[in-house]
């Protein structure tokens, strides 16, 4: 196809809004390139350039092949060129388009990179380096120099443009640094000449450009506009550089002088806007600038601000646009009073808050108890209740009634305890075709009702992940909080099925019972949601399983009746991450998950993820359902996935080993222990990977929890092999790997057999790592100061220590304990104090109770201390 004006409008025209037109249009390498080309041509016509960036434009949204035409014909370096060329008298239309053009490719190209803004995303199969190189080019300096300059460009549209830019394409800390940090070139020439005075470090700190910089300070000048658009494109941009950024975070949470206000308080004042997207957007941008400041800078105020803008848009009532499809089943209106000025709320806006209000409080126990204080619960579940839901595939349904405790098929049939649904039917696999059938039914929501699901269930989880009366309140059949209204009526409507009646074998759609006095609203959600085609939804659900599978109270029964255990494992897990098949006929371009057919085929490997999680919950030893999956084929599945590349999955498979060797029998132990393989847990002690090391010792930690046990690992595995991968992880640095290896060495050490112990004390290396861990745990445990290596959050608890929990400190514990066992006879206390350890030991003493027993409580409580103090003396006593 040549490239003139003619054919670029009718290109233009053809692929908007057409995926398999802008896939035949990039098998088209020459018209690609020339297209490319047509952007710098000397001479020509401005219309055809305005064109052609129309174009490019369209090609990136919605086709990862299109996406990868451009980014092979260097279209990002054409389009960033011309912008770094344009005159001054230049039409400013032609540099809004190749301006909006950039901002259309740098937002597919980080969509491609991941992580996704809003929600899981799908999958990309643009080739990674291309997409990663693009984006690395974007964040040069040289690329920088052209880009953010243009955040004072005369044009609004131009300006709007690149913020927009920002905030889509800055999704990684570098790349946050690189904005943040960099200066005009006059300003850098300044800062240059400045330090050439020595100046003291406190003095660098002031004058330097981490507070924010110029592009912070140039977008919260472009908050203040009057242009709604750019206001909302600016604090999307502030949001993404603050995200995690304590610089940014602090800047902007700090007032500019002692009269004006902080930019966070301006920027709260726009959660009043007339505009709902501005309101997200300045929500969005506090958010992320509250939950980057240090706990002590965080003012409820704001949190509190945020949190009841976006609960008052979730509860907003829906309108006949956001075609649920179904009547809406309200028990109340809102009053436009009570909405301040939030105008009417689409599907999109409702998603965009849920996911802020997720942010705000994600990986936070005290911001989860406020939002489920303020009734932020409740308003999810109402909401989530109310979106219709296609019927429970049979097939889903028939698995759950197969494998529940009580059915009494295999040896989960037998199971006792609590859950137990006393079901006597055994299922009936139906013929191979007519489960093909079922299987392929088509399953057909819109992708903005999907996402919104997804939104719903992530915040859901997120809020009920840390507190048991919290997750209890989710299986309540009339959830509600007791001081704040639901405008949604928590009663299941005709859409939703009645968990009652989720065993029936009958194919036809689940119909509601007439009383639904014991239904909780959200678990029918939920377990539709397992088998729901969007790999977002699947994902959610499995998050929300996870958080309430953490109550021993509702895993042993909710979850067990309702069949969400059986029906994470088999469509989660199992069956590798796959949801129902089927695809949506009106899914536009960019439609996420299985709209395209893959995710149902393959399978997603990140649902995969979040439904071991669960599973690492379901095997407990308190769990009825650990003698069902058992039965169902689990170590087998773990074992394959044990062999996958992605180190997520595989750290995970071994958390479900290490859950289910717990408290188990020696005959489970060395079916499981078979199946994985000794030499490949020996193996995985030794893997690059810190979490497998990890989970490896743990394994091995739960198999040795008898005489029996470690008899049973000294026959499969050769002492002086084990002891030395023990000394090493007792060496690490991570004290994740110490604190494990600590407790299995301790384990080892209570064999009583006198050889296995003169073993432990003749090899060379486990008495000085021992002595190390030792020094190191009690160092650590009385410095305030100190901090785990591990990269996992410190969970906030009231008029506790942080250092308190460290896992360098919980060492100590099973390092005097291993210590004490091995100074049992008086040939190894003669050993201990050869290597050293009375010195290590008085320090314990001194410590933890000033050599009189107490002492001020370490990770364990002051009970443990005061044991770990008695053991330290007996040893030190004379034999």
């Amino acid at each position: 196809m040549t490239v003139n004006l003619v054919n670029l409008r009718s290109a233009k025209n053809a692929v908007i809004g057409n995926p398999s037109a802008k896939v035949q249009l990039a098998r088209d390498p020459k018209f690609v390139a020339n297209l490319v080309d047509c952007l710098n041509y000397p001479g020509e016509r401005a219309e055809v350039r305005i064109e052609a960036a129309h174009v490019v434009a369209s090609l990136s949204y919605g086709s990862d092949d299109a996406l990868l035409a451009l980014l092979r014909a260097h279209a990002h370096h054409a389009l960033l060129y011309a912008l770094a060329n344009f005159a001054k008298n230049d039409l400013p239309p032609l540099r809004a388009a190749f301006a909006r053009a950039l901002r259309a490719l740098a937002a597919s190209v980080a969509d491609a990179v991941g992580p996704s803004q809003w929600g899981l995303g799908p999958t990309s199969t643009v080739a990674e380096h291309h997409a990663q190189d693009a984006l690395e080019f974007l964040f040069l300096p040289e690329s920088l120099d052209t880009l953010l300059p243009l955040l004072s460009d005369t044009t609004a549209q131009v300006t709007t443009s690149i913020a927009q830019l920002l905030a889509s394409s800055i999704r990684m800390r570098h790349h946050r640094f690189c904005v943040s940090e960099w200066l005009p070139q006059a300003e850098r020439t300044k800062t240059k000449e400045k330090d050439v005075r020595p100046r003291r470090g406190w003095e660098k700190i002031l004058v330097g450009p981490g507070l924010g910089g110029w592009t912070v300070r140039q977008l919260v000048e472009l908050v203040g506009s009057k242009d709604l658009k750019l206001q909302e494109a600016a604090l999307g941009a502030l949001a993404a550089l603050a995200k995690d950024t304590t610089n940014v975070a602090s800047a902007l949470a700090r007032p500019s002088t002692d009269r004006e206000p902080s930019p966070l308080t301006s920027i709260l004042n726009l959660a009043k806007s007339r505009s709902p997207d501005v309101q997200i957007a300045a929500c969005l941008c506090a958010a992320h600038v509250l939950r980057a400041l240090p706990r002590h800078q965080q003012d409820e105020s704001s949190t509190r601000i945020v949190m009841n803008t976006v609960n008052r848009m979730i509860a907003s009532p829906l309108s006949p646009a956001d075609d649920l499809g179904t009547p809406h089943a309200f028990t109340g209106a809102t009053s436009s009073s009570t909405l301040g000025n939030l105008g009417q709320v689409t599907l999109s806006q409702r998603t965009r808050a849920c996911f802020v209000l997720y942010h705000l409080v994600a990986d936070d126990a005290s911001l989860c108890q406020a939002a489920f204080d303020r009734g932020c619960l409740a308003q999810l579940v109402g909401l989530v209740t109310v979106l219709p839901l296609p019927p429970t595939p049979p097939s889903l349904i028939a698995e759950a009634e197969s494998l529940a405790p009580g059915s009494g098929t295999g040896q989960g049939g037998g199971t006792a305890g609590a859950g137990a649904t006393g079901r006597s039917r055994v299922y009936v696999p139906p013929p191979e075709d007519e489960a093909k059938s079922e299987e392929e039914e088509e399953w057909c929501e819109p992708e903005g009702r999907a996402l919104l699901r997804e939104a719903v269930l992530t915040t859901i989880a997120a809020i009920s992940l840390f507190d048991n009366d919290v997750r209890r309140s989710l299986t309540e059949p009339t959830f509600h909080h007791p001081s704040y209204h639901s405008p949604y009526s928590i009663t299941p409507s005709a859409s939703i099925p009645n968990p009652n009646t989720l065993f029936s074998s009958s194919p036809s759609p689940v119909q509601p019972s007439t009383s639904t006095s014991s239904t909780p609203p959200l678990l029918p959600v939920l377990l539709a949601g397992l088998a729901h085609p969007s790999p977002g939804v699947r994902y959610a659900a499995c998050q929300c399983v996870r958080a309430m599978s953490r109550a021993v109270a509702v895993l042993k029964t909710n979850i067990v009746d309702s069949g969400l255990g059986v029906g994470v494992w088999r469509r989660c897990v199992k069956n590798g991450g796959m949801g129902g098949k089927g695809r949506c006929a009106g899914a536009g371009e960019g439609t996420s998950g299985s709209a395209d057919g893959k995710d149902a085929g393959e399978g997603d490997k990140r649902v995969l993820g979040a439904g071991l999680a669960v599973v690492c919950n379901l095997v407990n030893d308190f769990s009825p359902l650990r003698s069902v999956l058992l039965d169902d084929g689990l170590v087998e599945r773990l074992v394959e996935i044990l062999g996958y590349d992605e180190p997520g999955l595989r750290v995970s498979a071994l958390w479900a080993i290490k859950n289910l060797l717990y408290r188990s029998s020696l005959e489970l132990k060395r079916r499981v222990m078979r199946e994985v393989g000794w030499g490949r847990i020996l193996g995985f002690l030794e893997d690059a990977d810190v979490g497998i090391r990890e989970q490896a010792l743990n394994v091995l930690r739960n198999v040795t929890e008898s005489e029996r046990d470690i008899e049973l690992v000294y026959v499969e595995v050769a002492e002086d092999v084990l002891l030395d991968r023990v000394a090493d992880a007792l060496k690490s640095s991570n004290d994740d790997i110490v604190l494990q290896a600590a407790y299995l060495l301790a384990n080892l050490a209570n064999d009583t057999e006198a050889p296995h112990q003169a073993r432990i004390l003749a090899h060379p290396k486990i008495l000085p790592a021992l002595h190390d861990a030792l020094i190191a745990s009690t160092i650590t445990a009385s410095s305030p100061s100190s901090s785990s290596s591990s990269s996992a959050p410190t969970p906030h608890v009231p008029h506790a220590h942080t250092h308190m929990y460290t896992p360098r400190a919980q060492a100590r514990s099973p390092l005097v304990s291993c210590v004490a066992q091995l100074a049992m006879t008086s040939a190894g206390a003669a050993q201990v104090r050869a290597a050293g350890f009375e010195s290590a030991l008085r320090h314990v003493c001194e410590w933890g109770g000033g050599g009189l027993g107490g002492g001020r409580g370490a990770a364990g409580g002051w009970d443990d201390d005061r044991r770990v103090v008695e053991k330290a003396r007996g040893v030190l006593r004379p034999h």
